[in-house]
């Protein structure tokens, strides 16, 4: 749609017919499709002149939302994306919003919580909407690495705690217990950082450094696309 600026100055006692309508003061004629139109100008002696003014189709907006990625979960990606022409007056966004740092803005990072579709969108001053869109494919390692062996000796370095350890896919471990051989609970926690070894059982129950021997575990791990998986092993605690 376009706006036809009719740039005869108006005086009093001149009216003005846009096409087919009637004479009016009326000097602005606003969202008008492509196309010939006919303007008719008479003064207050009744003498016409007319013109006819050839609208435009306006440059057509191209939006390119980038190319289709694939990452990992838990990484983040830059999405490339542009359209022209580019005026002062459009509007843009980037949808669905989560995960991306600026929806308002054509090149912005994103962490996808899984595989989506985001749409690029552009809303222009003339009031046309144009959109493209992008799909990042999320592949998932949901591998969980626990230490079979540790030292309980409370040093306080890295072998001498006991948690379960993920990728960047891992959120939490939302909960981890731990059972002696006769299947006495010595250790619970919940909501572990899974990349601070220290969050972890030390080897201590009540106060009291545990016995050497074989353990088990079962821990219940979240990762980043609200995912839960259980898992379950064995440990040998070893004493110096």
């Amino acid at each position: 749609m376009a706006a036809l600026p009719f740039h005869k100055r108006r005086q009093s006692g001149i009216f003005y017919k846009f096409d087919d309508g009637n004479f009016s003061p009326r000097v602005n004629f606003k969202n008008l499709s492509a196309g010939a139109y006919e303007v008719a100008i008479v003064d207050i002696k009744g003498c016409t002149d007319s013109i006819v003014v050839v609208v435009g189709e306006p440059d057509p907006v191209t939006v390119d939302a980038g190319p289709d990625q694939v990452i990992e979960l838990g990484d983040s990606t830059q999405m490339d994306g542009s359209y022209f022409p580019s005026l002062a007056g459009d509007s843009l966004w980037w949808a669905p919003s989560r995960g991306i740092r600026d929806i308002n803005d054509p090149v912005s990072y994103v962490i996808p919580p899984g595989t989506t579709t985001y749409v690029l969108s552009v809303l222009t001053e003339e009031g046309c909407l144009v959109s493209d869109s992008l799909t990042i494919r999320v592949t998932i390692d949901r591998t969980v690495y626990s230490p079979n062996v540790f030292l309980a000796n409370g040093g306080g370095g890295v072998n001498n705690y006991f948690n379960l350890f993920g990728k960047k896919a891992v959120k939490s471990i939302e909960l981890l217990e731990i059972y002696d051989r006769w299947g006495s609970k010595v250790f619970k926690g919940s909501e572990l950082d899974p990349f601070d070894f220290k969050a972890g059982w030390d080897g201590f129950f009540n106060g009291q450094p545990v016995e050497q021997g074989v353990y088990t575990w079962i821990g219940h791990v979240r990762y980043l696309d609200d995912v839960v998986e259980i898992k379950t092993g064995d440990l040998t605690v070893v004493r110096q």
